[in-house]
């Protein structure tokens, strides 16, 4: 069963053992739920125009089973990744998106 994993640095990133990184726990418990050997596929994305057709061309060259895809935060909320091509000027922010669990970033903290 091929498994495409389209994650980032940060899956390779300090002392944590090859065993029990992230992708390799995902395959370990796809691997227990089916009862198949799954080949891992993994590449490192980065938020870009070019990512549309990237991610095309590798499910056409993969043909995977399932897809496992991380989208980080950072992609939008750090100015220097987020300024080129930019938001529109009147997209939301974390200030200005409601959250379920009744955080505002202008709110104290609840005890």
């Amino acid at each position: 069963m091929p498994l495409l994993w389209l994650g980032s640095s940060n899956d390779d990133y300090g002392p944590t053992p090859e065993a029990a990184r992230g992708y390799n726990v995902a395959r370990h418990i796809l691997e227990e739920a089916t009862g198949e050997h799954v080949d891992l596929v993994r590449k490192r994305i980065w938020l870009t125009p070019a990512l549309p057709s990237l991610v095309a061309r590798w499910l056409e060259e993969v043909q995977p089973d399932a897809v496992y895809l991380k989208a980080n935060s950072y992609w939008i909320c750090w100015p220097p990744i987020s300024a080129a091509p930019g938001p529109p000027a009147n997209a939301p922010t974390a200030a200005t998106l409601p959250c379920k669990t009744g955080f505002s970033p202008s709110a104290p903290a609840s005890t």
